[in-house]
């Protein structure tokens, strides 16, 4: 999902709210085989002094299958999630927008 950031580029203070659903499927690995319903991502993204900051959570009720035993369980996956977003790659911690987007997938 392409976030659109251009309103609060140049704009201190400035929020972009976001709440999407994830691509299921694309999470599957090792013991996640699937989830109850769709992951969803929710938070935003807000110009702090200059500086574009996302704040969010990442939500998941996860199916799985233990590697060792085979049997069946069920994980909730609910974690905050942080970043910084930058229109260069000045900092190689800050994640680069691509046409004042952030690609949030």
């Amino acid at each position: 999902m392409l976030l659109d950031l251009r309103d609060i580029i140049e704009r201190p203070g400035g929020r972009v709210p976001f709440s999407f659903e994830l691509d299921g499927q694309a999470l599957c690995c090792g013991s996640v085989t699937g989830f109850a319903e769709p992951p969803r991502a929710e938070g935003a993204v807000r110009n702090c002094a200059g500086v574009l900051l996302l704040e969010g959570r990442l939500h998941a009720d996860m199916l799985c299958r233990c590697d060792r035993c085979g049997v069946a369980f069920s994980r909730v996956y609910d974690e905050a999630v942080s970043a910084v977003l930058a229109e260069t790659d000045d900092n190689p911690d800050a994640y680069l927008l691509e046409d004042d987007c952030a690609d949030l997938s």
